[in-house]
């Protein structure tokens, strides 16, 4: 059986070019499609696709921090969420260790998990909070006022 994945070098046309990856992509056709963890991640996996002759077809990378994988032509749909449902929990696991150890470290970082978690907590705080607080009031109002309304329903039709 025909594999329904190949390598693919989109960059067959310009190997020596000085191009931003996404930006070049774009330029021959591709648009993102769909991703499994962001620019930040240790390890994700992007997608794109375009339309040939009125085919579909798509596009698949996995990256780490240090570099990308080769990439693959995929021919339909189904076969991208075949790969991807097989390769996401190779990204999901390469995550959670490196915010496992991002957790266990014992210093502080800039950029460490917990330091931004503590920073939006901080934030959160101080601007978010009264924001909160105020939502809750008008809720509690709404309420009160609903409540109101049935017990003068109730005393009206009594």
């Amino acid at each position: 059986m025909d594999s329904p994945y190949e390598p693919f070098d989109p960059f067959a046309e310009d190997p020596e070019g000085d191009f931003i990856v996404d930006d070049y992509l774009r330029s021959k056709g591709w648009s993102e499609f769909f991703g499994i963890g962001g620019d930040n991640a240790v390890m994700s996996i992007h997608s794109w696709t375009r339309t040939v002759d009125d085919q579909q077809e798509f596009l698949l990378s996995v990256n780490d921090l240090a570099q990308g994988s080769p990439f693959l032509k995929v021919r339909s749909f189904p076969d991208l969420m075949d790969l991807l449902a097989r390769w996401s929990p190779v990204v999901q696991a390469a995550n959670v260790v490196s915010l496992l150890e991002d957790v266990n470290t014992h210093w502080l970082s800039g950029d460490g998990f917990i330091e931004r978690i503590a920073a939006k907590a901080s934030y959160g705080a101080e601007i978010v909070r009264p924001q909160m607080q105020a939502d809750l009031s008008r809720r509690r109002e709404r309420a009160s006022a609903q409540r109101e309304m049935l017990r003068q329903q109730r005393a009206q039709a009594n």
